[in-house]
């Protein structure tokens, strides 16, 4: 029988190499991402506006008994969302659209292909919603300071049911088939929780090895090792069923190898208010997914080698592609956009916290009594109340002075939202929450200012992550694609053709880079402003088409069918008489006979202006007498 000491022993001088390799560099890894991970869940806290009292409530043994002490407590547990509002208004500013790019030849040859590959890279963003799939990514890093993006060729195969006509009787018969669904380049958000990277790496580029860690079920393990996906023999056939079930069986009783899932994912559903005794949720077994370029290891529960092999990838690169709003300089993790104002929040949550509670005492007042003087059950609150006393109320009853705070503790939130503005960049005419006291320039500016700091963030994500995507997209292809592949190429009025791209067209030598600001949102306001500026600029300038001044204007409001809501052009009755003197010419009539003919229609079809010009000029008259 198969176990897990035997099949140590087994293992090949190949495999065991793997397996210690993986695990010291996972163990490696650990020590300092760790510190990472501590940090990044105080940060998913403020996010999600976690309170220190929902900690306890959700962590108590009893919750019933937490939530009772939890009501009975009076001081205010206020999480004011001003970096989740900062985070979610950051994040549509920076990522909005799918990329477009720039396709660059690098060679003479390469000119011709560069608008079929940059079509086709596009036409693969659209077709996998990238725009979608990057937002998790862009969000950790924002949040936490890293995010990491997986990049890969995947191929869906669904089955079907057919019909196909009998052999010997007639009609037909209902079949299985399988039936393509998806193919080409892929992108995946991972969870930087279970991202690994070389202690001494500043970059992907400067990395030895990355791993990425996943959480499966033993039903998972079972189909990729009946697909022959894992623990396949030299050949890549996939183990005997018999074989297959041993393994099952060896992993099964492994667990996990002594790692505890659920303090990984514990902590943020407590966060979430969603804790249980069992929160794996499927996450039965540790895969470790190890890449250094040149091999691809896959260690099951930091005990099997389910895959050593050379990496798949022909371009020899680490499909993993990180983004870092702010950088720091030589360390692999940036600096996030919760850093710089945690303190802040903390401040201003006890302040307006206070406020709240002084509010609750200068209401409901505390009262003192002499005590065997008042019974504490006869007290009673609200209107028209009676208290019966038995000498004088204000001898026996006494409310402890409560004053307002003082007018600073106001000015102080002024100005722990003023710090708060200008480490974040994001006000309220930039959240979209309006400025009343600030004038419409003065929005502008600061909405200008704003969007200054988050394209240079933006710019980080373009250059780390979509960039590197694209390149390994086009390199995907390239290794996958063996016959001619149409694509189709939208034109800008609306219509479309379909061209085939090939194997060879793909192989030019070509530089692709992200167009910038084209993950940024179009602000269609400042658009319509910009164009009616231009508008009022060069209306009525002689040297300006206004037909074309017109339609631009039109084209700026999205208006639909702008040449239909221009006037038709007025004939050109110059160019008409110029035809028809050519023509009468043309018939051997002599010039003069012609200009004797043109000339009195010429006169009577002038505009006024070319009449009045060429009018004789008037004599001075005599001014009038007065009377």
């Amino acid at each position: 029988m198969l176990t897990a000491e035997s099949y140590s022993r087994d293992l090949s001088d190949e495999h065991k190499v793997a397996l210690k390799k993986v695990t010291k560099a996972v163990q490696t890894a650990e020590k300092v991402h760790q510190a990472y991970v501590s940090r990044w869940k105080e940060a998913y806290q403020y996010h999600r506006n976690h309170t220190a009292i929902q900690n306890y409530v959700n962590q108590a043994r009893d919750r019933d008994v937490a939530q009772r002490d939890a009501d009975a407590y009076w001081k205010s547990q206020l999480f004011i969302p001003l970096i989740f509002g900062a985070i979610e208004t950051i994040v549509p500013r920076a990522l909005s659209n799918n990329p477009t790019m720039t396709v660059r030849p690098n060679t003479p040859e390469a000119a011709v292909k560069c608008k079929l590959i940059k079509e086709l890279l596009e036409q693969q963003q659209r077709n996998i919603s990238y725009d979608l799939k990057l937002q998790p990514t862009a969000r950790r890093g924002f949040k936490y300071g890293l995010g990491v993006q997986k990049t890969y060729w995947e191929r869906k195969i669904r089955r079907v049911v057919k019909r196909e006509p009998r052999k010997l009787l007639k009609g037909d018969r209902a079949v299985l088939a399988e039936v393509v669904t998806f193919e080409g380049p892929q992108v995946e958000d991972v969870e930087i929780a279970d991202f690994f990277w070389d202690p001494a790496a500043k970059d992907v580029e400067s990395s030895r090895w990355l791993i990425h860690r996943t959480w499966r079920d033993i039903q998972y393990v079972k189909d990729r090792i009946q697909d022959g996906d894992w623990f396949a023999d030299g050949d890549g056939n996939p183990l005997s069923p018999d074989a297959t079930s041993d393994h099952l069986k060896m992993i099964a009783e492994s667990g996990t190898g002594g790692f505890d899932t659920s303090s990984i994912w514990g902590d943020r559903l407590d966060q979430l208010g969603i804790s249980g005794q069992d929160t794996r949720a499927g996450r039965d077994h540790e895969v470790l997914e190890f890449h250094d370029r040149e091999r691809v290891y896959i260690i099951l529960n930091r005990q099997f080698v389910a895959v050593c092999d050379i990496t798949p990838f022909w371009h020899r690169e680490m499909p993993f592609q990180i983004f870092r709003p702010t950088l720091q300089e030589g360390e692999f993790v940036g600096i996030s956009e919760i850093e710089p104002i945690k303190h802040l929040q903390h401040e201003i949550n006890t302040l307006r916290g206070q406020r709240r509670d002084n509010a609750a005492f200068v209401v409901d007042r505390v009262t003192a009594y002499m005590e065997g003087m008042v019974d504490p059950e006869a007290l009673k609150r609200g209107p028209g109340a009676l208290i019966p006393t038995i000498t004088n109320p204000n001898e026996v009853l006494f409310q402890l002075p409560v004053e307002d705070l003082p007018a600073s503790s106001y000015r102080e939130e002024d100005a722990i939202k003023a710090d708060f503005d200008r480490a974040t960049g994001i006000d309220d005419s930039v959240a979209g929450a309006g400025a009343a006291s600030e004038t419409a320039t003065g929005t502008q500016l600061v909405q200008q200012a704003a969007n200054v700091r988050i394209s240079y963030k933006t710019q980080n994500l373009l250059a780390e992550t979509i960039r590197p995507a694209a390149q390994q997209f086009l390199e995907l292809n390239r290794q996958h694609m063996s016959d001619a592949k149409p694509i189709r190429l939208d034109s800008e009025d609306g219509g479309y053709r379909f061209e085939d791209v090939s194997p060879e067209d793909l192989a030019q030598d070509v530089d692709i880079a992200p167009d910038a600001g084209s993950t940024e949102p179009e602000n269609r306001v400042q658009k319509i402003n910009d164009a009616l500026t231009v508008f009022n600029q060069l209306v009525q300038n002689p040297q300006i088409d206004q037909r074309k001044l017109v339609l631009y204007l039109l084209e700026q409001n999205d208006v639909p069918d702008p040449e239909s809501f221009l006037a038709p052009e007025a004939p050109n009755i110059g160019d008409a008489l110029m035809a028809v003197g050519e023509a009468m010419r043309e018939k051997g009539i002599p010039d003069e006979a012609i200009t004797e003919f043109l000339e009195p229609i010429a006169a009577q079809v002038a505009p006024p202006e070319a009449q009045q010009e060429g009018a004789a000029p008037a004599q001075d008259q005599p001014a009038p007498q007065a009377a």
